[in-house]
């Protein structure tokens, strides 16, 4: 059964909200003191707000991992691979593999894309150029 953050379903909570209960009942008391005082607008557990953090922090990530590559790496190769998911789209994988500022071969995961126009060589470019 998957975890919903909207709703809760047979007693369970979504796995956000079960982690923010975990934090408070090990001991986090600003977590605990900003739940119980905010308005149910701003305790920030609502899925957009939540959506929202996973999309800057992985803005965050992929802008460092290219910062890297850039300022201290004279070599790279992308590497991506097509497959359909379940709902037949067709999603790629982007992985960069460099050497650090260290001479360290490091390979980053850069994300998933949705392949809207296709699989096409084209296609597949111009979403390695939109990263």
């Amino acid at each position: 059964m998957g975890h919903r953050d909207d709703s809760t379903q047979d007693g369970e909570q979504g796995n956000f909200k079960e982690l923010m209960d975990y934090r408070m009942a090990s001991g986090d008391i600003k977590l605990k003191e900003h739940l119980e005082t905010a308005s149910k607008n701003l305790t920030y557990l609502s899925k957009t707000t939540q959506n929202q953090l996973i999309s800057a922090t992985s803005k965050f990530i992929r802008d460092t991992i290219l910062k890297n590559i850039i300022n201290g790496s004279r070599y790279y190769s992308i590497m991506v691979d097509e497959a359909t998911d379940i709902s037949n789209k067709e999603q790629l994988s982007i992985v960069v593999r460099y050497l650090d500022s260290c001479k360290i071969i490091r390979e980053s995961f850069l994300g998933f894309c949705h392949l809207s126009d296709g699989c096409t060589g084209v296609a597949i470019k111009n979403e390695i150029l939109w990263i």
